[in-house]
C-alpha cells in the first residue's frame, strides 16, 4: 500500500524546471508502478488525468516496472500513459524488473527492453540500454541534464554485462570516470 502512495506522490508532483528559451519542463516521476498494477489500483489514470502529457512532458519509471521477469501487460499499462500526445517515457530498470536479482535477470532486461522497442513508438526509451551500467545522459533542457545509471546492475551478482559486452562503459572504474567527466564538462547545468 506504502508504494501506491508513494507512485502517486511522484505522479502528481512533478517537478517542474524553467529554462530561459524553452518555457516549462514537466518530469513525473513514478516508482514501483509493476506492483501498484498487479495490485488492480490504476492511479496512472489519475496521472494521466491531471497531468498535461505534451512535448514538454516527460514521465521517468524509477525503476520495479514490472513484479515478474516480462510482466508485458504492466509495461503496456506504463507506456500508454503518453499515447496520443508528444510527451516522453523513460524505463529505468530495478530490483524486481532483474528478476530480483537472480541470474535470469539479465535476460528479463533484455526482453522488456525488446517489448518497449516493439511498441514502434520512438517516445518510449529504456535507459540505459542492453542492460548496460551507463551512465547515459539526455538534456532535458539546455541548462538540465538528466544522468541514468542501471544500478541495480551495480548489485547484480548474477549474469550482466561485463568487460567482453558492447557496452560504452563496462567497469566499475569506467562508469566512475565518466560520471566523474559528466559533472566536471557539465558545471554549469543542473545535472540531476
Amino acid at each position: 500500500m506504502r508504494n501506491i502512495y508513494k507512485s502517486i506522490l511522484y505522479g502528481l508532483l512533478p517537478f517542474t524546471c524553467f529554462a530561459q528559451d524553452q518555457g516549462t519542463k514537466r518530469l513525473i516521476l513514478l516508482g514501483d508502478v509493476g506492483e501498484s498494477i498487479q495490485d488492480n489500483t490504476h492511479f496512472l489514470n489519475i496521472v494521466r488525468k491531471n497531468v498535461l502529457f505534451d512535448s514538454n512532458t516527460t514521465v521517468l519509471y524509477l525503476g520495479n516496472n514490472t513484479t515478474q521477469s516480462l510482466d508485458t501487460t504492466a509495461l503496456k499499462q506504463e507506456a500508454a500513459i503518453i499515447e496520443k500526445s508528444e510527451a516522453k517515457a523513460v524505463f529505468i530498470t530495478g530490483y524486481h524488473d532483474w528478476a530480483s536479482g537472480k541470474n535470469e535477470g539479465y535476460n528479463a532486461i533484455l526482453k522488456q527492453q525488446s517489448f518497449l522497442e516493439h511498441l514502434n513508438n520512438n517516445h518510449v526509451n529504456i535507459y540505459p540500454a542492453d542492460a548496460c551500467p551507463g551512465p547515459k545522459t539526455i538534456s532535458l533542457t539546455n541548462d538540465v541534464e538528466l544522468v541514468f545509471l542501471n544500478t541495480q546492475w551495480w548489485l547484480q551478482d548474477g549474469d550482466k554485462p561485463g568487460i567482453e559486452s558492447g557496452c560504452k562503459y563496462r567497469s566499475k572504474q569506467e562508469v566512475l570516470a565518466e560520471l566523474e567527466n559528466i559533472v566536471k564538462s557539465k558545471f554549469d547545468k543542473l545535472v540531476w
